[in-house]
């Protein structure tokens, strides 16, 4: 060997410290110096032996033309590509230009069962553990996939498993198990129908689950699935008919009677007065009710006698009548004599046209 090389020397042959030139010589050409070598633990003779990190000069065409980890990358397109030549999991596949080899076909990079070399085979991306084909797995799952939350619904892989539910649907999990932010696939999921994508729901503190828990301003998709089979205004109809019928699924009055197939709450949507009471104190019909009146909390309520005098007049009235007059000289009231009266109920609320509401009609009191 010569000795004015420092790179060409027998290994075995070395009695005394190395050092000087030879320190900052590359002998295997990886771009790590043979004193970093000795200092890091790895072998200033053999090329795949490095680590990138300490990578300071210029690695050789030799190195350059080797693939150390069998990725199927060229070290000198992983150093170009800031990929790590000594890495069979860290490439880009955009440089592949070698078959891989035999350990990295075997090997599983993504840790989710299925190895580097099926996955290639199938198309699916070895270094993402999240995408490969259920027929490929074949070797136990590693904690790189039993961590990662594939359908990002904020459960990890391996909860998912262990209760049951879907790693790859995102509106099949268990809320309790929900460990980690929720979002990527989950995001755009609409799961309970209700027009209102997932990641909208979780921004306006809504449930995602609950078909009639949404903000109305949210809506961005069409609405199905397990929304138009509930009834959100408990009118009988589901809300699916009411789209349908074109009545609205939020107005518990705005309905098609044949579309009834479900409970109701018995909602009033109009109030009906009566034609007639009798204010005679045996305890039946002594009050002038008018049902339902409570819809209209800001009611004024006026009663007239055949010659239009007013003779009960009351704001926000709730079936106080008695068939006194509490406008005439009598302070307190009096009797009013059987016979018909008038009313003028005004709701208090103004209608498309821009006027008050208003229900007129007569009464017939009896004593």
């Amino acid at each position: 060997t010569d000795p004015n090389i420092p790179c060409e020397f027998v290994d075995e042959n070395g009695t005394v410290s190395q050092g000087g030139d030879w320190n900052g010589a590359d002998c295997d050409g990886d771009g790590v110096t043979n004193a970093d070598e000795v200092l890091f633990g790895t072998s200033p003779t053999n090329g795949c032996d490095g680590d990138v990190s300490i990578i300071t000069v210029e690695p050789n065409e030799i190195w350059s033309a080797e693939d150390c980890d069998g990725d199927g990358v060229l070290n000198g397109d992983e150093y170009a590509d800031g990929t790590d030549p000594f890495n069979g999991c860290d490439y880009s596949e955009l440089s592949i230009s070698q078959p891989q080899s035999d350990a990295w076909n075997e090997g599983d990079c993504d840790e989710d069962g299925a190895t580097n070399g099926d996955e290639y085979a199938s198309g699916t991306d070895p270094i993402n553990t999240c995408d490969y084909n259920l027929d490929d797995v074949t070797l136990d799952k590693g904690e790189i996939w039993n961590t990662t939350d594939c359908d990002g619904d904020g459960v990890s892989n391996e909860d998912e498993m262990s209760t049951g539910t879907g790693v790859f649907e995102p509106c099949d999990y268990d809320t309790t198990f929900i460990s980690m932010s929720q979002g990527g696939l989950w995001s755009n999921f609409d799961c309970d129908g209700d027009g209102v994508i997932n990641i909208t729901e979780l921004s306006d503190s809504t449930n995602v689950f609950i078909p009639c828990d949404y903000n109305l301003d949210s809506v961005t998709v069409e609405q199905g699935g397990d929304w138009n089979n509930v009834d959100c205004d408990f009118d009988g109809v589901i809300n699916g008919t009411e789209v349908s019928d074109n009545t609205n699924p939020w107005d518990p009055c705005d309905f098609e009677q044949i579309s009834i197939t479900e409970p109701t709450l018995g909602t009033i949507c109009a109030i009906d007065p009566p034609q007639g009471f009798s204010p005679n104190g045996d305890g039946i019909n002594d009050f002038y009710v008018i049902y339902g009146i409570e819809i209209y909390p800001n009611n004024r309520f006026i009663i007239m006698n055949r010659w239009g005098n007013k003779v009960y007049e009351k704001n926000g009235y709730h079936n106080e009548w008695d068939g006194t007059n509490q406008m005439g000289i009598s302070f307190g009231g009096e009797d009013l004599p059987a016979g018909t009266y008038f009313y003028l109920l005004y709701t208090g609320e103004v209608s498309e046209s821009g006027e008050e509401d208003v229900y007129k009609g007569y009464i017939y009191l009896t004593r």
